[in-house]
């Protein structure tokens, strides 16, 4: 009986462990490639604390107030004020040395995404297509967007910016040197090699501006803290004016985080993945932002008009007003079009996959 009872018994026996084995295999598999690939969170929305950088104490911040991030805490810091609850250690280097006093401050309290901004809504640094709004942008920005990627900058335009700004073997002498558009960029090659003597100084720097991001808590350690103190060292000793030595920053911050030189995403791609704002292709996007262009000229010619004593009444001036509304009467569509194929979850993965493609 006993015989007969042991092979059955192996059977089932067998068929458990083999179930077991798999299904473990199976899972560490599976939890490696979410690992590997930046998946690997735990449920729930992200905590999230948003860094205002304010240089005076008379700024409002209301508008956020109108956030619907879950779970975020607002982090003010005031640079005039050194009695406020956050407060850089002197009011130098613009919004960077607010940003590196959190970083270094908050390093073994972070939550899973901090977001730095300069702290007004209203501003050039967020897309036009968001309505230069600092609000709509966080609002439709995908968290977990940022967290795949470590590092993400708020505003996608290469305006300015990319491909290649920066040059870091321009010195004061050299003729290329252009004081009015990148008075900062003589200094850089001896900002890096003072603050980061361990890291090669990188050729060429670009990256969309300007000092408004998105970054884990996993890129902020992967920094050492003393770093973020060698910096604020740095800008507080540094005989150059707040305007340079706040700019210098301005490029720096994604060759830090993502050790990367250039990191200049697809613009149109880059919203439809970051905000969820899709055009069909470039070209979409492109036409669109003539139309813009054109629409820009028109309100300022009106503007210019009306401010060297022409009549709102004058049918010039209400010729012009008619053509925006023409103008608007084709973007607003146009926008709401792009906000609504935002919405396609499997375009957004596709067009994802291609980021860097117009690079």
């Amino acid at each position: 009986m006993l015989l007969s009872i042991r092979p059955a018994k192996f059977r089932r026996w067998s068929t458990t462990l083999l179930f077991l084995f798999t299904s473990i295999s199976l899972y560490a598999i599976y939890s490696s490639y979410r690992h590997l690939n930046g998946l690997r969170f735990p449920p729930g929305p992200p905590t999230v604390n948003l860094v205002l950088a304010s240089l005076t104490l008379k700024a409002s911040h209301k508008w956020t107030d109108f956030l619907t991030i879950p779970n975020i805490t607002v982090i003010t810091y005031i640079a005039d004020n050194p009695s406020a609850p956050y407060h850089p250690p002197a009011n130098k280097g613009n919004e960077a040395i607010s940003y590196l006093t959190y970083l270094h401050d908050f390093y073994n309290d972070l939550p899973d995404i901090s977001i730095f901004i300069h702290g007004s809504d209203s501003s050039w640094h967020i897309d036009g297509v968001l309505d230069h709004s600092t609000r709509q942008a966080l609002n439709r920005l995908d968290l977990e967007e940022v967290r795949k990627r470590g590092y993400l900058n708020l505003r996608t335009s290469w305006e300015n910016a990319c491909p290649i700004w920066i040059n870091t073997s321009i010195t004061l002498a050299d003729p290329r040197f252009d004081e009015k558009l990148r008075e900062e960029e003589p200094y850089i090659k001896g900002a890096i090699q003072e603050m980061f003597p361990r890291r090669k100084v990188p050729a060429g720097l670009a990256s969309p501006c300007c000092s408004q991001f998105a970054v884990t808590k996993e890129r902020i350690r992967s920094i050492p803290r003393a770093q973020y103190k060698s910096a604020i060292d740095w800008l507080m000793n540094t005989e150059l004016e707040s305007k340079i030595s706040g700019r210098i920053w301005e490029h720096l911050w994604h060759w830090l985080f993502l050790k990367r030189e250039v990191d200049c995403p697809s613009e149109w791609r880059a919203l439809c993945v970051w905000y969820h704002i899709c055009f069909e292709d470039e070209q979409d996007w492109v036409s669109l932002q003539e139309m813009e262009a054109k629409r820009y000229e028109f309100v300022k010619f009106h503007s210019a008009k009306l401010a060297n004593g022409l009549q709102p009444g004058n049918k010039g001036a209400v010729s012009l007003r008619e053509g925006i509304a023409k103008l608007d009467g084709v973007i607003e569509p146009w926008k709401s079009r792009a906000f609504e194929k935002g919405k396609d979850e499997a375009f957004r993965r596709k067009v994802a996959v291609d980021l860097y493609k117009e690079v």
